[in-house]
Parts: C-alpha cells; sequence; structure tokens
C-alpha cells in the first residue's frame, strides 16, 4: 500500500496556517491510538481501517491530559476580548465531538462538512481527517476545560481524567 495510506493509519498530518494577522492563534491535533494497531500497520500487516479497533490514548498535540497543559500551541491563553482562532485537525479515526465551557465558539473554515460553517455553538463534532477553523471572543476571565464529549476520550486506558481535554486560560 501506498505510503499515504501508511501515513494516514499512524495519524501523520499537517496544517499550513495561514491568514488571522493580529490574533491569537492556536492548533489542535486530535488523534486516537490502539497500540496493537499502530504495531501491525508499522509491521506492515494491517493495511487499511480495521473494525477491531480499539484506542486506549486519546490526544490533542500528541499530548495526553495532564500534559496537554505543557502545550504551547494547544492551551489557549488570552485576555477577555482577544479573537482567538483555533485550528483543528482530526488525523484520527473516531468523530471527536469537540465541547468547550464558557464560551461559545464559531466556525469560520471547514474542509468537509460545511453545512457546519458559522455555526455558533459549545459542541460540533470533527469528523476523521477533517479540518475547521473556529473563532472564539471571550466576554469572562477563567479557566475552562475543553474536552472531547465522548466520555472514553476523556480517559489513558479507561483511567480518567485523561486524553483529549485542554483548557481555555482567560485573563481579564
Amino acid at each position: 500500500y501506498s505510503s499515504y495510506t501508511y501515513g494516514q493509519l499512524q495519524g501523520a498530518s499537517g496544517m499550513i496556517l495561514v491568514g488571522y494577522p493580529g490574533k491569537k492563534h492556536f492548533y489542535w491535533n486530535l488523534f486516537e491510538q490502539d497500540t496493537l494497531y499502530s504495531e501491525n500497520v508499522y509491521l506492515g500487516t494491517q493495511t487499511g481501517f480495521s473494525s477491531s479497533f480499539q484506542p486506549g490514548m486519546f490526544s490533542i498535540n500528541g499530548f495526553c491530559y495532564p500534559n496537554t497543559a505543557m502545550d504551547s500551541i494547544g492551551t489557549v491563553m488570552a485576555n477577555v476580548g482577544d479573537s482567538i482562532i483555533i485550528s483543528i485537525v482530526n488525523s484520527g479515526h473516531m468523530i471527536s465531538p469537540l465541547h468547550t465551557h464558557g464560551y461559545h465558539f464559531k466556525i469560520i473554515q471547514i474542509t468537509k462538512d460545511t453545512q457546519k460553517l458559522n455555526w455558533t455553538k459549545d459542541s460540533a463534532p470533527v469528523v476523521p481527517y477533517e479540518a475547521m477553523t473556529i473563532l472564539i471572543v471571550p466576554d469572562k476571565p477563567g479557566e475552562y476545560p475543553v474536552h472531547n464529549h465522548n466520555l472514553s476520550t476523556n480517559t489513558n486506558h479507561g483511567i480518567y481524567p485523561g486524553g483529549m481535554m485542554t483548557h481555555l486560560m482567560i485573563s481579564p
């Protein structure tokens, strides 16, 4: 199979961030990992997506909570009234319904499910291999969690809290 397929099965992805000058910009690469699946892809015995896929680790930018706090491009640190741009790519195989606490966001760009363009929500599904850009303009200070709304994705091998969780850290 092609190197493109191999990379896709391993969650390889990238994004070129263009535009939005003068705005705070953050990046979330969503991914889930099944250790046996990944090993089989590496060995060449797994050549396509499988229904036996059982991920145990869930990450944002390669970090699983609580280590997401160490990610300077993922942990949002901004002020009330800032225009915050967050570019999101789902390089995994599962739908990732993201949920923000404290604020609504507006979907300002999307590559696949274009009917969601201009939605203003606190939750939206990011389908596999989709890129989405959202805008948040916080109206109050505080520390607010952001997480995948599937309970299992907020764990590290079933241990809560973990996985796809990060924070919006908003100062006055």
